[in-house]
């Protein structure tokens, strides 16, 4: 009889341990797809790319991204902008992550934008998951894309497979800006991973911001104003936009240069051309037609110095700044 009492109180033991370890396991395995509990959720600094935006088909290839690294992980963020084909922006988004302890659960990639008529396009939804994406250690358990409205535009849902340590995605993304050439754009992904550390599920956010729009710079009043020894890059002319204007303060007595370059080649040819004006409005000078432009001057006047950049004969394309102390 007491044998008999001991053997049902270690069998009820049992069925009380036993389901529950295999609740754990089928949660930390992702057989079950409840609400994880978090212990604690990052939000990581934005990283922002502001693009000037081109008033006819033109390459871009620039890109924003970010490494985040702790005790815990690595993760590498990255949106790639190819070009711009009439309204829609071509773009590449890759996200690398590497635990030490545990595994990923979950990669979530989320799009936001305020204006209405935009939409972020996955491509072809036959193919877009398989030809036009690529992950390692991840499956794709929700999607959604082609989205109107203000707001969320798209969202990825990815999940961890095989307790993997380390997963990578890349996929292409088309932005459909459709709005009219002087609009600026807004969009922001968050990158949200979810990962177990050995003890507990944590939650990283990365943000990534890209801005796209016109200039306004376009007339000496309406010059921007830039700093002394600062690189400005991916800035636009073309056939819309011939010609912009940035002021400079320099102190008087001081030598400076001004330097510009077009960082592809301009199509169809370097009609690219670079003037200077001292305070008073007095053309001081100028660099002709070329692909590269390097202008020195001895500052007698201190104050605001203006700067223009022009293109001619339906010339476009992207160039860097910089005025600096010789």
């Amino acid at each position: 009889m007491v044998l008999s009492l001991k053997n049902w109180k270690v069998a009820l033991l049992l069925s009380i341990i036993l389901p529950t370890s295999l609740l754990v396991a089928f949660r930390l395995t992702g057989l079950l797809h409840g609400a994880l509990t978090i212990s604690e959720t990052k939000m990581l600094e934005s990283v922002n790319l502001d693009i000037e935006r081109p008033d006819d088909m033109t390459d871009i290839k620039d890109d924003v991204n970010s490494t985040y690294t702790d005790a815990e992980l690595m993760m590498g963020c990255s949106v790639f902008v190819d070009d711009l084909g009439g309204n829609i922006l071509s773009m590449i988004v890759k996200v690398n992550v590497s635990v030490v302890r545990g595994f990923v659960g979950n990669l979530n990639l989320t799009f936001w934008e305020a204006f209405e008529n935009s939409r972020l396009d996955f491509w072809s939804e036959d193919y877009w998951l398989t030809a036009y994406s690529h992950g390692e250690n991840l499956s794709i358990s929700d999607h959604v894309d082609f989205r109107r409205g203000s707001g969320l535009k798209a969202f990825l849902e990815l999940r961890g497979e095989n307790q993997s340590k380390r997963v990578y995605f890349d996929g292409f993304v088309d932005w459909w800006l459709s709005s009219p050439s002087n609009y600026t754009h807004h969009m922001e992904l968050n990158v949200e991973l979810i990962y177990f550390n050995g003890s507990v599920f944590k939650k990283i956010i990365q943000p990534l911001q890209l801005t796209i729009g016109p200039d306004n710079n376009n007339s000496p009043d309406l010059a921007d104003s830039i700093q002394m020894g600062t690189t400005y890059s991916r800035l636009y002319l073309g056939v819309d936009d011939e010609v912009d204007f940035y002021k400079v303060n320099v102190p008087q007595g001081s030598t400076f240069y001004v330097k510009a370059d077009v960082k592809e080649e301009m199509h169809p040819h370097p009609d690219f051309e670079v003037l200077v004006y001292d305070p008073h409005g007095n053309l001081s000078g100028s660099s002709p037609h070329d692909y590269h432009h390097y202008l020195q001057f001895d500052a007698n006047i201190g104050g605001e110095w203006l700067i223009e950049t022009r293109v001619y004969w339906y010339c476009r394309g992207f160039y860097s700044l910089i005025v600096d102390f010789t």
